[in-house]
């Protein structure tokens, strides 16, 4: 259906006020909030170009979605597929504390039978998805 963009969120009160973005050093500063891929070492090389050096200060969750809970209530800063949080970052809820992003490798599929006996259902939701897929979140 798409590929999958992995971004770093947190909640807009845990910048400082009037900072839209800090610097991609800073982010060793934060509690980083990830579920078990964790892709911070690869996300800070690949998005933003730094090794991570210091001890980190790190929060494990068992599925992206509680990660991306802590974020909104301000734990910390989250890695998510921008597909997840899309909606979020578009009410304001989450911002991107940096700009960079990374390709993430488990894209998103749709899976069906080659041989089916009625496609045309399986093709109307296919084409559906890969549609809500392209609009911005409501």
């Amino acid at each position: 259906l798409f590929p999958q963009q992995i971004v770093a969120v947190c909640s807009p009160a845990l910048l400082p006020e009037g900072v839209a973005e800090i610097a991609a050093s800073e982010i060793q500063h934060h509690v980083l909030l990830h579920d078990a891929h964790n892709l911070w070492p690869e996300f800070m090389e690949k998005a933003v170009g730094l090794k991570m050096t210091t001890e980190l200060k790190r929060m494990r969750f068992n599925q992206t979605g509680l990660a991306i809970d802590a974020a909104v209530a301000g734990q910390g800063i989250a890695l998510a597929s921008r597909f997840l949080v899309a909606a979020d970052l578009a009410t304001g809820r989450l911002v991107q504390p940096v700009s960079g992003e990374m390709r993430g490798t488990q894209d998103f599929y749709v899976v069906m039978p080659r041989k089916q006996r009625h496609p045309e259902p399986t093709q109307a939701v296919r084409q559906w998805l890969l549609d809500a897929g392209e609009r911005p979140p409501l």
